[in-house]
């Protein structure tokens, strides 16, 4: 039964073309047999009806397999190009949070470590030019000088943390008792 053959004929188009083979080739040469067996059964002559929906619908199945396996192309590379978008957003998201930490801990050194720096060499100036007498003041201005070294450590180690990649080198760094 020429049937038979007819409906092999279109699945195994389908099935090949959409693992692979070019549908054209394929649907051709399924669609080809088909309509061999067809026109051999039925003895009608080139020009049978039966014969030519047999060549056409087996065109039609490779044609379809064919068109699945490149929309399942284009959805895998859809999803590759997504993936590598939200990679590269992410990239570039921690890149500028990199760049700004750096920005800040320059900002801080330049601000607040130079005025404490110069601070510092006031007090010891002060300090120098004090009377013998004073020692009071002395007293004060040398716990000044302290906690202006404390500071200036306090800031050398808030830098470290800003230029480190690391985020989570930020809860280690309060879990030393700064705040």
């Amino acid at each position: 039964d020429p049937l038979v053959l007819w409906t092999i004929a279109v699945f195994t188009s389908f099935s090949v073309a959409l693992r692979g083979l070019p549908g054209l080739w394929v649907g051709l040469l399924a669609g080809l047999a088909s309509f061999a067996a067809v026109t051999i059964h039925d003895d009608l002559g080139l020009v049978n009806a039966t014969a030519i929906t047999a060549l056409a619908m087996t065109l039609t199945a490779a044609a379809t397999g064919s068109a699945l396996r490149n929309h399942e192309r284009y959805k895998s590379e859809l999803l590759q190009r997504a993936e590598d978008a939200v990679a590269s957003r992410e990239s570039e998201a921690n890149r500028r949070v990199v760049q700004e930490r750096v920005r800040i801990a320059r900002d801080l050194h330049d601000v607040v470590g130079h005025e404490v720096a110069v601070l510092g060499i006031h007090l010891g100036v002060a300090e120098v030019g004090l009377p013998a007498e004073a020692e009071s003041s002395r007293a004060a201005i040398a716990l000044a000088r302290t906690s202006v070294q404390s500071i200036l450590a306090e800031t050398q180690r808030i830098l470290r943390v800003l230029r480190t990649d690391d985020p989570d080198g930020c809860p280690a760094f309060y879990a030393q008792g700064v705040s």
